[in-house]
């Protein structure tokens, strides 16, 4: 490979992250990304290594990096949607949605961005109706946790909320049929 050739650089970097090499891919795209520092992609690809390598507030500064770089529409909305599951790792849902929302705009047509902001949408409805049960514990509303738990794959969570449900009202059927459904589907 001959010295600053950048799309060596990423070309060998990308291969071997195909590879599962991650620490080997590292520099070349860091390399990369100092030949050329316009180039988006190098830092697209080191946000992803620090994202599979938990480690979100790298990723993030990564993913901020490729976004302000010119990308293409496709790229500027995986940019955005890669951003925004960084923002989420780290626990800030409101940075996680301005960034899905950035992507879609950019990109409506990504149906990944759509499912990570129903995601988050969801999580964010399971913590508000958690804490409305935590302080006025009512049946149905056990029964709508437990089915947005069951919705999310928290299935144990989703079968403690079914027999709280149970407990305040032992005849809400809708409540027994779920918990069976559960229980047939092995928690």
């Amino acid at each position: 490979m001959s010295s600053n050739n950048f799309v060596s650089e990423e070309a060998v970097g990308e291969a071997l992250m195909k590879l599962g090499r991650d620490q080997e891919a590292w520099p070349h795209f860091i390399s990369a990304a100092s030949i050329d520092p316009r180039d988006p992609a190098p830092h697209l690809n080191l946000g992803a290594i620090l994202a599979t390598h938990d480690r979100p507030e790298q990723a993030v500064n990564e993913y901020e990096t490729a976004v302000k770089l010119h990308l293409d529409s496709q790229s500027l909305g995986i940019a955005y949607e890669k951003l925004g599951d960084a923002y989420r790792e780290l626990g800030d849902t409101a940075k996680a949605r301005e960034s899905y929302v950035h992507g879609v705009k950019i990109n409506p047509q990504q149906s990944a961005i759509w499912q990570a902001l129903a995601r988050l949408d969801l999580e964010d409805n399971i913590r508000k109706l958690s804490q409305t049960v935590a302080s006025n514990p009512q049946s149905e509303d056990y029964l709508r946790l437990g089915q947005m738990l069951h919705q999310s794959d928290r299935l144990n969570e989703a079968g403690a909320a079914y027999e709280h449900a149970l407990q305040l009202n032992p005849k809400l059927e809708e409540a027994m049929k779920e918990l069976r459904v559960l229980d047939g589907g092995g928690r």
